[in-house]
């Protein structure tokens, strides 16, 4: 059943050179894993990667690669016809370009009953080239690698750690030439070989980036809801997974840009790495332009550090963006439904222990009207006494742009006119958030 070393000489040399590369000083190679024929649920799953191959010029040597839950992938030699030395059916799995095997598990039926004069059925696991001494599981008369039985095997084999190559899994006729399989079958094969599933782990050291940043977030103050738009890529990896921002540290935004028709979505997590599982031989987009939406109404006024990162469907993260931005966000206080109806919009900083009152204005302040503001509290700051006439509210907004106050404290604005009921207005300072504005009854 095998192919000549020499032929597979490159391809080894090939393997190892990528492993080598992910390996490398400063080189942190990810991982992720694609099942085949049942996902970790019991539903189905494709066998993308997987190809059906046979060797030998007689009848009865079959292949196939489509598979489903109770429906095996297979390979095998029929017993209708005697099957001569060096026939093999089998399967063979290709790994994504960009990323190398370096382990997993199939659950596998092997069966090798079958022989004859000179010759004596093989069923095997090959990685990560199809040669003489790269089976990892061999069941042949004589073998003692298939349990009490040599020549049968059922089960979940897992595979060696870090061998890269394809992965291939054989029935065959082996033997001296001119002789054949032909007595001894098992289930009408001299030979067979199935794969019912299979997790198989790939490592990939692809660098996942975004570039051509545009939008709102990073104008030059932003308001409300920020609009963020990029295109983000992970050329020769298993494409962008997940898009993560941040703002002074706080996760805002952190989803999946694109399902990619469902392909992208995992389908569970290798219990022994942690590696995201997918149906596809390319779960997630290489390439994609995307808009982000990012809230900034509950943050401060001001400036704040923005971090944005990608991260492919192996893990790899880079950090193509950081910046700061700055935000306008004034609160408004709520308006009375009768009488004096004025409005202000306040802007506001905070961290734990203070908040600053940044800049304040009014809208519908009577002329004839009056403003007055006080504050109850242990560390109120020193505010502009008695009441001040609308004529002069610029100056009051801009006496009051800066004043620092403590959480507990408590802020009340007081609009009076001839004739009409006061309106009141008490913001309470809190922690690391906005004041709480409410209306007073008038008095």
């Amino acid at each position: 059943m095998k192919l000549a070393a020499r032929a597979w000489g490159a391809s080894i040399a090939l393997s190892v050179a990528v492993l080598l590369i992910a390996a490398a000083p400063g080189a942190r190679a990810g991982v992720w894993a694609q099942v085949a024929c049942v996902n970790p649920k019991g539903g189905a799953a494709t066998s993308a990667g997987w190809a059906p191959f046979t060797t030998g010029t007689a009848f009865g040597a079959a292949a196939s690669s489509t598979c489903a839950p109770g429906t095996p992938m297979s390979g095998a030699l029929g017993d209708a016809l005697p099957a001569p030395v060096f026939m093999s059916a089998g399967l063979v799995y290709t790994p994504p370009a960009g990323s190398t095997l370096v382990g997993g598990t199939v659950q596998v039926a092997l069966s090798a009953d079958g022989g004859g004069t000179g010759a004596a059925a093989d069923a095997e696991i090959d990685e990560p080239a199809q040669t003489s001494s790269d089976a990892r599981l061999r069941c042949a008369a004589g073998s003692h690698a298939c349990g009490s039985s040599a020549t049968d095997y059922s089960g979940t084999f897992t595979l060696p750690k870090n061998l890269g190559g394809n992965l291939y899994v054989t029935a065959a006729c082996d033997g001296t030439a001119g002789f054949s399989c032909d007595t001894g079958a098992r289930n009408g094969a001299w030979a067979l070989a199935q794969v019912s599933s299979a997790t198989l782990l790939l490592q990939n050291i692809a660098s996942p980036t975004a570039r051509g940043f545009t939008g709102s977030l990073l104008g030059h103050a932003v308001h409300g809801t920020g609009r963020l738009r990029m295109t983000a890529s992970d050329p020769g990896g298993p494409g962008v997974y997940r898009i993560a921002v941040t703002i002074d540290g706080r996760t805002v935004h952190d989803a999946t840009p694109s399902r990619n028709g469902g392909a992208c979505v995992s389908v569970g997590t290798d219990a022994s790495t942690g590696a995201l599982e997918f149906d596809a031989a390319q779960p997630c987009p290489t390439s994609l332009t995307t808009t982000l939406r990012i809230p900034t109404a509950q943050l401060p006024d001001g400036t704040h550090r923005l971090v944005l990162s990608v991260t492919d469907a192996a893990g790899n993260t880079a950090t193509p963006l950081r910046r700061t931005i700055s935000t306008d966000n004034p609160e408004l206080t709520p308006r009375p439904a009768h009488g004096l109806r004025t409005r202000f919009a306040i802007s506001w900083r905070w961290a734990q222990t203070t908040t600053e009152l940044r800049a304040i204005s009014a809208s519908a302040l009577p002329r004839s009207g009056h403003v007055a503001v006080s504050c109850t509290g242990p560390r109120c700051p020193a505010l502009p006494p008695g009441s001040q006439p609308a004529s002069s509210i610029a100056t009051l907004e801009r006496r009051l742009s800066g004043l620092r106050f403590h959480p507990g404290d408590a802020l009340l604005i007081t609009v009076t006119a001839p004739h009409r009921g006061a309106e009141r207005i008490r913001l309470t300072i809190r922690p690391a958030a906005h004041p709480r504005a409410r209306l007073l009854a008038p008095r």
